[in-house]
This record gives structure tokens, C-alpha cells and sequence, in this order.
């Protein structure tokens, strides 16, 4: 039967949300009003990280550039 293929995809699908939630968390938490936080690139690091193992999770090719303005971030 295709009792192997439902347990692969929601295993694959829970790995997934995982991912993407602790990528939405990590975004939530980023203290974007605080100039003075010293680890802003370490953790923009760990962003970035995750976002693109979520895109090879999700199999997207990430081909575009979020920057914010004169600030020379981007993904």
C-alpha cells in the first residue's frame, strides 16, 4: 500500500515546518530597533542559514536579493 509514502511525506512535511518556524521565530525575535546589539550578524547569519536550508528543503532556487536600503544587508 502507500502507507510508506504518507509517513515520508508528512515526516518530510514536518521537517519542513521546523524549519520555517524557527526561521519565523528567529525573524520574530531580531531587534531590529536596536542599533547598539552586538550580535546583529551573527544572528543575520543564522537567518540567512536557515532561510536557505529551507529553500533547499522546499527545492526553491533563491535568486533574489532583499536589501534595505543604505544599509548594505542583503540575503
Amino acid at each position: 500500500g502507500s502507507g510508506g509514502l504518507k509517513v515520508f511525506i508528512s515526516v518530510l512535511y514536518s521537517k519542513k515546518m521546523k524549519a520555517l518556524e524557527s526561521l519565523i521565530g528567529m525573524i520574530q525575535k531580531f531587534p531590529y530597533d536596536d542599533p547598539t546589539y552586538d550580535k546583529l550578524h551573527e544572528d543575520l547569519d543564522r537567518i540567512r542559514g536557515k532561510f536557505k536550508q529551507l529553500c533547499s528543503l522546499l527545492n526553491v532556487q533563491p535568486d533574489f536579493k532583499i536589501s534595505a536600503e543604505g544599509s548594505g544587508l542583503s540575503f
